[in-house]
């Protein structure tokens, strides 16, 4: 589960553990819920405007029994990393996960990086937008060009996947 800095309708990440966890118990299939960041706490001392999507998805998740992983760093952990914590965030996520939901806003380009580079490793991938509606299948890779549109700070080094070069599995790179 990923999501846009700005998405602030927490409660359909929620809904969606809710709906893995009826599937779960009905189905005996083992979700596990997959975030780079390890909250702080289990229990948010911010104003709800400023959670995390992430981290709201893994303490929710816990709360109801999902499985979690999580890279064992925190928001404060990332803040001092050495080096380009966004980029080893994104590949955390779509290294471990099997697929992605992404609560996004539509604009976010970290998170049009990670759907990008899951789709071309032909990851299951779904877009919730901030109203909760899902974008359906066939306008994914058409949502992600979208933001790519709106960015102008070069390609930082992805490849045609949308991937870069270092350290995903499977990926040439130059």
């Amino acid at each position: 589960i990923i999501g846009s800095k700005s998405y602030k309708s927490l409660h359909h990440v929620d809904a969606l553990l809710d709906r893995l966890y009826d599937d779960q118990q009905a189905r005996g299939r083992v979700y596990q819920i997959v975030s780079a960041t390890e909250p702080a706490s289990m229990v948010s001392r911010r104003a709800p405007a400023m959670d995390r999507v992430d981290e709201c998805a893994i303490r929710y998740a816990r709360g109801i029994g999902l499985q979690t992983l999580t890279s064992g760093r925190t928001r404060k952990d990332w803040e001092e990393f050495d080096g380009d914590p966004s980029i080893d965030k994104r590949l955390f996520v779509v290294d471990n996960a099997d697929a992605i939901a992404a609560f996004w806003d539509l604009q976010s380009t970290n998170t049009a990086d990670v759907l990008d580079c899951a789709m071309g490793l032909n990851k299951r991938v779904e877009i919730y937008r901030p109203d909760g509606s899902k974008v359906p299948p066939e306008f994914l890779g058409e949502a992600v060009r979208n933001a790519r549109r709106g960015f102008t700070g070069g390609s930082h080094g992805r490849t045609a996947s949308g991937c870069h070069r270092f350290s995903v599995p499977g990926n040439t790179g130059s």
